[in-house]
């Protein structure tokens, strides 16, 4: 009979540890784990944070970060259904970073994690054919399309810092099979490629004719990082069959952009001759006695820019 108690006593022992842990492992019916909750993302952890002299520093994009909260956004399964539904979620979220960045306490964590929410949920509507007809408007954003109709562009500042001009841009594209394309590439590996994928793209140009074995559209962008630092320049976007290639070796070095920087005591000119497929970059100095002055003319021909004479 003792035996018999001591042994009941044992397996309601090891069914108490199998609850405790069953219970420490779950809550809610849901896997506790290390990653943020993404319903709602201002709650959210970020990669970045606050730095003095940019306004904030990038600290991993390479893993390395546990949490990566920019992946995990991406990844988040968008509870909306209806395209109005989702179309209202977005521009809660610019609501939400609007009101965030005015507040005297910004919290640049918070601002990052609104933003690549917002991305997510409007690659999601771009998608949708509803899109072209249904419009997505709000006082953040901007839309720009190239006279093809087939490149569109959807940008907001992201507000990283006061005084410095980064843009989120998010393209779509309608493939010749009509198919829905959206692409966001986020920013460069140098100041240079960044400054062509987060800059103010001015306008969209379809470069290719019949005959050319590339589809480009060639951006007019500008931007700023303060009062001493301003660019202008022109970069290339390939349109694949599937995905928009904002890597393509459109100009010389290899590079898919050509930016001439200047400061406000100085003026600079970027000019396309659509007619001619003809670039041409400028700065003038302050002092036209100066000999920093540049000048830098390319001429496209069906497949790169190459250099042209003034």
């Amino acid at each position: 009979m003792q035996k018999t108690m001591r042994y009941s006593h044992f397996i309601i022992n090891i069914i108490l540890c199998i609850c405790l842990f069953s219970t420490a492992c779950n809550r809610n019916g849901k896997v506790v784990s290390e990653e943020p909750d993404m319903t709602d993302p201002t709650k959210t952890y970020s990669i970045v944070r606050p730095d003095n002299g940019s306004g904030i520093e990038v600290i991993s994009e390479d893993g390395s970060n546990p949490l990566k909260v920019r992946e995990f956004i991406q990844s988040y399964p968008i509870p909306e259904q209806s395209f109005t539904a989702k179309r209202a979620k977005f521009c809660n979220l610019l609501d939400q970073l609007k009101k965030e960045t005015e507040s005297d306490t910004v919290s640049y964590e918070t601002v990052d994690s609104l933003n690549y929410m917002a991305i997510h949920y409007l690659s999601d509507l771009l998608q949708d054919s509803k899109s072209i007809s249904g419009g997505i408007r709000h006082p953040m954003l901007s839309c720009k399309i190239s006279s093809d109709k087939r490149l569109r562009l959807y940008s907001w500042d992201e507000h990283i810092a006061p005084g410095q001009q980064s843009n989120i841009n998010v393209f779509q594209y309608r493939t010749y099979d009509n198919r829905l394309i959206a692409a966001f590439q986020g920013t460069g590996r140098t100041h240079d490629e960044t400054d062509f994928l987060t800059g103010r793209i001015e306008s969209l140009h379809p470069l290719f004719r019949d005959g050319d074995s590339v589809r480009l559209y060639l951006i007019c962008y500008a931007g700023s990082h303060g009062n001493e630092h301003l660019y202008k320049g022109f970069g290339c976007i390939n349109a694949l069959h599937d995905s928009l290639d904002f890597t393509y070796p459109a100009f010389e070095g290899a590079r898919p952009f050509a930016t001439v920087h200047y400061s406000e005591k100085e003026t600079a000119q970027a000019a396309f001759d659509r007619r001619h497929r003809r670039v041409r970059l400028q700065r003038h100095p302050a002092n036209s006695s100066q000999q920093d002055s540049l000048c830098r003319n390319y001429i496209f021909d069906g497949k790169h820019f190459i250099a042209d004479k003034p």
